[in-house]
Protein backbone atom coordinates (compact mmCIF):
# COMPACT_ATOMS: atom_id res chain seq x y z
CA UNK A 1 0.00 0.00 0.00
CA UNK A 2 0.87 3.64 -0.24
CA UNK A 3 0.86 5.77 2.91
CA UNK A 4 0.92 9.55 3.30
CA UNK A 5 4.72 9.66 3.41
CA UNK A 6 4.86 7.72 0.12
CA UNK A 7 2.29 10.08 -1.37
CA UNK A 8 4.40 13.13 -0.54
CA UNK A 9 7.58 11.44 -1.83
CA UNK A 10 5.80 10.74 -5.11
CA UNK A 11 4.52 14.34 -5.31
CA UNK A 12 8.07 15.58 -4.74
CA UNK A 13 9.56 13.23 -7.33
CA UNK A 14 6.97 14.28 -9.91
CA UNK A 15 7.38 17.97 -9.00
CA UNK A 16 3.65 18.58 -8.91
CA UNK A 17 2.16 21.83 -7.63
CA UNK A 18 -1.14 20.45 -6.36
CA UNK A 19 -2.27 17.32 -4.58
CA UNK A 20 -5.85 16.12 -4.15
CA UNK A 21 -7.40 14.64 -1.04
CA UNK A 22 -10.45 12.37 -0.85
CA UNK A 23 -11.99 10.68 2.18
CA UNK A 24 -12.68 7.05 1.33
CA UNK A 25 -14.43 5.91 4.51
CA UNK A 26 -18.01 4.74 4.70
CA UNK A 27 -20.72 7.17 3.75
CA UNK A 28 -22.87 8.37 6.68
CA UNK A 29 -20.10 7.60 9.15
CA UNK A 30 -18.35 10.89 8.75
CA UNK A 31 -16.92 12.97 11.55
CA UNK A 32 -16.61 16.38 9.91
CA UNK A 33 -14.65 17.87 12.81
CA UNK A 34 -12.05 15.09 12.61
CA UNK A 35 -11.91 15.38 8.82
CA UNK A 36 -11.38 19.13 9.19
CA UNK A 37 -8.46 18.60 11.57
CA UNK A 38 -6.92 15.94 9.33
CA UNK A 39 -7.35 18.06 6.21
CA UNK A 40 -5.83 21.11 7.93
CA UNK A 41 -2.80 19.00 8.94
CA UNK A 42 -2.50 17.66 5.38
CA UNK A 43 -2.62 21.22 4.00
CA UNK A 44 0.03 22.33 6.49
CA UNK A 45 2.34 19.51 5.44
CA UNK A 46 1.65 20.24 1.76
CA UNK A 47 2.33 23.92 2.38
CA UNK A 48 5.77 23.17 3.83
CA UNK A 49 6.55 21.57 0.46
CA UNK A 50 5.09 24.48 -1.52
CA UNK A 51 2.03 22.49 -2.60
CA UNK A 52 -1.65 23.33 -2.79
CA UNK A 53 -4.02 20.68 -1.42
CA UNK A 54 -7.47 20.39 -3.01
CA UNK A 55 -10.35 18.51 -1.39
CA UNK A 56 -12.67 16.38 -3.51
CA UNK A 57 -16.05 15.09 -2.42
CA UNK A 58 -17.28 11.71 -3.70
CA UNK A 59 -20.94 10.67 -3.27
CA UNK A 60 -20.14 7.04 -2.37
CA UNK A 61 -17.75 7.88 0.46
CA UNK A 62 -17.51 9.69 3.79
CA UNK A 63 -17.30 13.20 2.29
CA UNK A 64 -20.26 12.76 -0.07
CA UNK A 65 -21.30 16.21 -1.19
CA UNK A 66 -20.54 19.88 -1.64
CA UNK A 67 -22.02 20.77 1.74
CA UNK A 68 -19.71 18.48 3.71
CA UNK A 69 -16.66 19.40 1.63
CA UNK A 70 -17.34 23.12 2.00
CA UNK A 71 -17.68 22.64 5.77
CA UNK A 72 -14.26 20.97 5.94
CA UNK A 73 -12.58 23.46 3.60
CA UNK A 74 -14.07 26.54 5.26
CA UNK A 75 -13.26 25.39 8.79
CA UNK A 76 -9.76 24.14 7.96
CA UNK A 77 -9.19 27.66 6.61
CA UNK A 78 -5.86 27.07 4.87
CA UNK A 79 -4.63 29.46 2.18
CA UNK A 80 -3.20 26.61 0.11
CA UNK A 81 -6.48 24.71 -0.14
CA UNK A 82 -9.41 24.58 -2.52
CA UNK A 83 -12.16 22.32 -3.80
CA UNK A 84 -12.01 19.94 -6.73
CA UNK A 85 -15.49 20.06 -8.24
CA UNK A 86 -16.41 16.99 -10.29
CA UNK A 87 -19.72 17.47 -12.16
CA UNK A 88 -20.62 13.78 -11.84
CA UNK A 89 -19.90 13.74 -8.09
CA UNK A 90 -21.96 16.88 -7.57
CA UNK A 91 -24.98 15.73 -9.58
CA UNK A 92 -24.94 12.15 -8.26
CA UNK A 93 -24.61 13.38 -4.68
CA UNK A 94 -26.71 16.10 -3.13
CA UNK A 95 -26.69 19.05 -5.57
CA UNK A 96 -27.19 22.35 -3.78
CA UNK A 97 -27.41 25.31 -6.22
CA UNK A 98 -27.90 27.84 -3.40
CA UNK A 99 -24.75 26.70 -1.63
CA UNK A 100 -22.80 26.60 -4.89
CA UNK A 101 -23.80 30.20 -5.63
CA UNK A 102 -22.50 31.30 -2.23
CA UNK A 103 -19.01 29.80 -2.61
CA UNK A 104 -16.32 32.12 -3.98
CA UNK A 105 -15.20 30.80 -7.36
CA UNK A 106 -11.58 31.18 -6.30
CA UNK A 107 -12.14 28.40 -3.74
CA UNK A 108 -13.17 25.95 -6.48
CA UNK A 109 -9.67 25.51 -7.81
CA UNK A 110 -10.36 22.66 -10.23
CA UNK A 111 -13.45 21.68 -12.22
CA UNK A 112 -13.71 18.19 -13.70
CA UNK A 113 -15.93 18.04 -16.78
CA UNK A 114 -18.00 14.93 -17.33
CA UNK A 115 -21.55 13.72 -17.90
CA UNK A 116 -23.45 10.50 -17.36
CA UNK A 117 -26.57 8.42 -17.63
CA UNK A 118 -29.89 9.78 -16.38
CA UNK A 119 -29.86 7.15 -13.60
CA UNK A 120 -26.85 5.34 -12.14
CA UNK A 121 -26.04 2.18 -14.10
CA UNK A 122 -27.55 -0.77 -12.21
CA UNK A 123 -28.20 1.57 -9.26
CA UNK A 124 -24.50 1.11 -8.41
CA UNK A 125 -22.76 4.48 -8.00
CA UNK A 126 -19.25 3.02 -8.01
CA UNK A 127 -19.73 1.09 -11.26
CA UNK A 128 -21.54 4.07 -12.78
CA UNK A 129 -18.69 6.39 -11.73
CA UNK A 130 -15.92 4.15 -13.01
CA UNK A 131 -17.41 2.86 -16.26
CA UNK A 132 -20.40 4.86 -17.49
CA UNK A 133 -19.50 8.51 -17.62
CA UNK A 134 -19.84 10.44 -20.86
CA UNK A 135 -18.27 13.42 -22.54
CA UNK A 136 -19.79 16.65 -21.22
CA UNK A 137 -23.01 17.38 -23.05
CA UNK A 138 -23.20 13.85 -24.46
CA UNK A 139 -24.96 12.29 -21.46
CA UNK A 140 -28.23 12.90 -19.68
CA UNK A 141 -27.11 14.76 -16.55
CA UNK A 142 -28.22 18.40 -16.23
CA UNK A 143 -24.69 19.79 -16.47
CA UNK A 144 -25.43 23.00 -18.40
CA UNK A 145 -27.03 24.89 -15.47
CA UNK A 146 -24.16 23.80 -13.20
CA UNK A 147 -21.60 25.00 -15.74
CA UNK A 148 -23.43 28.33 -15.96
CA UNK A 149 -23.36 28.61 -12.17
CA UNK A 150 -19.66 27.74 -12.04
CA UNK A 151 -19.02 30.36 -14.73
CA UNK A 152 -21.03 33.00 -12.85
CA UNK A 153 -18.94 32.57 -9.68
CA UNK A 154 -15.65 32.50 -11.60
CA UNK A 155 -14.78 28.84 -11.00
CA UNK A 156 -14.27 28.19 -14.73
CA UNK A 157 -11.39 30.69 -14.66
CA UNK A 158 -9.35 28.15 -12.70
CA UNK A 159 -8.19 24.66 -13.70
CA UNK A 160 -10.76 22.95 -15.92
CA UNK A 161 -10.31 19.52 -17.45
CA UNK A 162 -11.99 16.26 -18.29
CA UNK A 163 -12.50 13.31 -15.95
CA UNK A 164 -14.32 10.62 -17.86
CA UNK A 165 -14.21 6.96 -16.97
CA UNK A 166 -16.00 5.19 -19.76
CA UNK A 167 -15.85 1.72 -21.21
CA UNK A 168 -17.35 3.22 -24.39
CA UNK A 169 -14.48 5.73 -24.79
CA UNK A 170 -11.70 3.34 -23.76
CA UNK A 171 -11.45 1.92 -27.29
CA UNK A 172 -10.82 5.26 -29.01
CA UNK A 173 -7.34 6.20 -30.18
CA UNK A 174 -5.83 9.42 -28.81
CA UNK A 175 -6.61 11.49 -31.91
CA UNK A 176 -10.28 10.45 -31.97
CA UNK A 177 -10.66 10.99 -28.24
CA UNK A 178 -9.07 14.43 -28.47
CA UNK A 179 -11.43 15.44 -31.28
CA UNK A 180 -14.44 14.12 -29.36
CA UNK A 181 -13.41 16.12 -26.27
CA UNK A 182 -12.88 19.28 -28.32
CA UNK A 183 -16.26 18.87 -30.04
CA UNK A 184 -18.04 18.38 -26.71
CA UNK A 185 -16.62 21.69 -25.47
CA UNK A 186 -17.64 23.50 -28.64
CA UNK A 187 -21.16 22.04 -28.42
CA UNK A 188 -21.43 23.30 -24.83
CA UNK A 189 -20.22 26.77 -25.82
CA UNK A 190 -17.00 26.41 -23.79
CA UNK A 191 -13.59 27.38 -25.15
CA UNK A 192 -11.99 24.39 -26.89
CA UNK A 193 -8.68 25.44 -25.31
CA UNK A 194 -9.73 24.16 -21.87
Amino acid sequence: GCDVDDFFRIADALQVGTISAMVTGERHRSDLDRMTEDFAALCDRAGRMGLRCDLEFVPMWALPDLESAWHVLRNADRANSGLTFDLWHYLRGNPDPDLLSSIPGSKITAVQLTDGLAQPFGNDLLVDCQMHRALPGKGALPIQPVLEQLGAIGALDNIVGFEIFSSALDGLDAQSLGEACKNSLVDLGLPSSI
